[in-house]
């Protein structure tokens, strides 16, 4: 389920794919930026995480524990790259992704539950 959603978020998949890995209830919460409740908040932030050249380069959970047979809890670190780099002040598109600079880098929770499908009810990035 986490190797899914990391490939389809760096595959520049369509929001709707990265949504459906969420839960219609899901409450997003990232550093420096609006909190998310629901579809609609999440499609916007991820409409302008794409439009702004970002990807996960690494997510990397380091604890996973099931709570019940319907809930489970994730937390690891992830590091956020950007696929577009600075030249003298102008902004290009990134050709060597290894290249890149991080430029978000942190932990991150993640509370699973299991409804037709596992999906992401809770997720916090700090």
């Amino acid at each position: 389920m986490f190797s899914e959603l990391v490939e389809s978020i760096n595959a520049s998949a369509s929001v709707d794919e990265i949504l459906s890995f969420y839960d219609s209830d899901v409450e997003f919460l990232a550093k420096n930026t609006p909190s998310c409740r629901g579809h609609e908040a999440l499609r916007i932030f991820y409409t302008a995480t794409q439009k702004a050249g970002l990807r996960f380069a690494e997510r990397l959970p380091f604890e996973l524990h099931t709570l019940s047979p319907f809930l489970a809890i994730e937390r690891g670190n992830y590091v956020i790259k950007s696929r577009k780099t600075s030249t003298r002040g102008r902004v290009v598109e990134g050709s060597n992704p290894a290249a890149l600079d991080p430029t978000i880098a942190g932990t991150y929770f993640v509370l699973w539950i299991k409804r037709d499908d596992w999906v992401i009810i809770e997720e916090c990035r700090l």
